[in-house]
């Protein structure tokens, strides 16, 4: 009788251990995995493995219309979509351990919420609406770059979701079904492309071209391309304002009539800013749009001589009784310097500081003048007068890539020009300029512009003194173009726990800038996407929201940098508040003034 209870307890044991496993193996509420071997390590990547099969075989029809099964291999290509969710899933998988049921052996079960697993899916799908909705407002901002891009990976991470064939989004007014309407818009975009000829100079077995490159007759904001040198593909150029210079040698250059040129879209190139592109870009086959390729034709009558023309410098006020008469004899010496590196810009147009930075400027990728022929416009902030926008296109004798950046030039009381700054984009300037005077007036405007041009230029240029000082502990302040650390500010933050934050010493910070400058031959800033917004009351405090890219040798990401500036002592701008997200929040949100409390 003893010997008969003894097994019937055991066998209940045995019961009690495997019915976890086999309850969750065998639920509908669950995806589960199993996987046996003999250390943990090797039972857990199998159940991990078995998982992923499971996953794919539930949703391996709704791929049926972006992959055509051959020999069965829709099963494959399926559970390779899965693995892309991976490690989303592995924060969402629970799992458990028997290492005694069978001697020597250790089984793992991985298993999901079904319900959770259709979160992960609603993430992507988050992403997806998010990328297309921001490739629709960088087209109307002519960012025609960032819209092929943004349109691309939008299709890309689409064509990797369930429910690719029906998902759709909310675009002016509109619901959009995306399976049709973000190839359909990328071809729009191609075809409202338009690319010419608008000078092209011969000068022994040189010919240089510029390009100007237009969307719907409207200058571009920002493109990629790259074109046929004669044996080879040119490196790529970014440019910024709708123009470009391509140089072409040799015996191909004198017989040139037309050229090909190849428009960038997939930006393999900035995969690592989002992992989930990285890994469909770097695994699958994705669709190829042919209307990306162009040939541009070269007329005769575009052909011009190579006497270096007199560069036509006029400049215009913005506001206030500015006398142009001295920017005007200086900044023609630039002009003329920027044309021709032979004739040097005598020193007494600057001040040993500007005269530095423009060295550095001009040395940052060998500046060439994109026009000999501009406006320049004028703006009187403090005691300094800006004066831009003066285009240039930089090269690096090291990689592969061409910008080309506006230069802003900022003169002393005394004309002479004390400080180099790469310029903001026109759109972002504009959205500045363009605010009620209730939001502050247009000298405060200018200097919102201002500070953030000298924030670009400082990475840029590998500014680290700049960086060191205006990175304090508490509270940053700029005064004029000497910064210097501020007292701690009480009772400044306030109201974050919303708000999650990696946060570094000051020390820390900028020895990882050294290390990136370091290790990079060029480093390159642009913005887009700005909010600018005030405070409510008399006090000029104001916070800027701005989507951040940064380029460099080996490193690309982008970000979402916010500023709180405050401007009531307008000859002293305080920057109370510095943070970067590297993605919009769940809510498609930002960190902004809202997130701080003042007293």
């Amino acid at each position: 009788m003893k010997l008969v209870i003894t097994v019937f307890l055991l066998m209940m044991l045995s019961s009690l251990i495997a019915l976890p496993f086999t309850d969750i193996l065998n639920s509908e509420d669950y995806y589960a995995g199993l996987g046996k071997a003999t250390t943990y390590e090797k039972a857990d990547q199998k159940a991990l493995k078995d998982l992923v099969s499971k996953i794919s075989t539930s949703v391996e029809v709704n791929f049926q219309n972006v992959y055509t099964e051959e020999d069965g291999v829709l099963k494959e290509f399926a559970e390779s979509i899965v693995k892309t969710y991976s490690n989303t899933m592995l924060r969402n998988t629970m799992s458990k351990v028997d290492e005694e049921s069978e001697p020597g052996k250790v089984v793992v079960v991985r298993y999901v919420e079904r319900q959770d697993l259709n979160k992960i899916f609603t993430d992507r799908k988050r992403k997806i609406i998010d990328y297309a909705k921001t490739a629709y407002e960088a087209e109307n901002e002519l960012r025609i770059g960032d819209a092929l891009r943004y349109y691309y990976w939008s299709l890309v991470l689409l064509r990797s979701h369930p429910d690719n064939n029906s998902l759709y989004a909310c675009i002016d007014e509109q619901d959009r079904t995306l399976i049709t309407f973000l190839p359909n818009r990328i071809e729009r975009v191609f075809s409202l492309l338009s690319l010419d000829v608008i000078k092209n100079t011969m000068e022994d077995a040189h010919r240089t071209i510029k390009l100007q490159i237009c969307f719907n007759k409207q200058l571009v904001q920002n493109l990629d391309v790259m074109y046929y040198t004669g044996d080879s593909w040119s490196c790529k150029i970014t440019t910024s304002n709708g123009f470009a210079l391509l140089d072409f040698y040799d015996e191909y250059a004198k017989n040139l009539n037309q050229f090909d040129l190849k428009i960038e879209y997939i930006y393999y190139n900035k995969r690592n800013i989002d992992a989930e592109i990285r890994e469909l870009l770097e695994d699958f086959d994705n669709p190829v749009f042919a209307a990306s390729r162009k040939t541009v034709v070269i007329n005769e009558e575009q052909t011009q001589s190579t006497t270096p023309i007199a560069p036509q410098v006029e400049i215009q006020p913005t506001f206030d009784s500015v006398s142009m008469a001295p920017y005007q004899h200086v900044m023609g010496e630039i002009i003329e310097n920027l044309n021709d590196k032979n004739k040097e810009p005598s020193q007494d147009i600057f001040t040993e500081e500007g005269y530095q930075q423009f060295q550095k400027i001009v040395e940052y990728g060998n500046a060439r003048l994109l026009s000999d022929d501009m406006n320049l416009f004028a703006a009187r902030v403090n005691d300094e007068v800006t004066v831009r926008p003066v285009p240039v296109q930089f090269e690096f004798s090291n990689n592969d890539r061409k910008f080309t950046e506006y230069l802003t030039f900022i003169f002393n009381e005394d004309n002479k020009i004390n400080a180099v700054n790469f310029a903001l984009g026109e759109i972002a300037i504009n959205d500045i300029l363009n605010k009620s005077e209730a939001w502050g007036t247009l000298e405060n405007k200018y200097q919102i512009i201002q500070f953030m041009e000298y924030y670009k230029t400082a990475y840029c240029l590998k500014n680290v003194d700049f960086v060191q000082n205006v990175f304090a502990d508490n509270a940053l302040i700029i005064i004029g173009n000497v910064l210097k650390q501020d007292k701690p500010i009480e009772n400044m933050y306030q109201k974050l726990e919303n708000v999650e934050y990696v946060r570094l010493s000051k020390q820390e910070y900028v020895e990882r800038l050294q290390n990136a400058f370091r290790s990079n031959e060029y480093v390159n800033v642009s913005f887009e996407d700005n909010t600018v917004k005030k405070v409510n009351g008399d006090d000029k405090i104001y916070g800027i929201q701005i989507a951040q890219n940064y380029w460099s040798s080996n490193y690309a990401d982008k970000g979402y940098l916010f500023l709180m500036i405050d401007l009531n002592d307008p000859k002293e701008p305080k920057i109370y508040v510095r943070s970067w997200q590297p993605v919009k929040s769940p809510d498609g949100s930002i960190i902004g003034l809202e997130d701080f409390q003042l007293y």
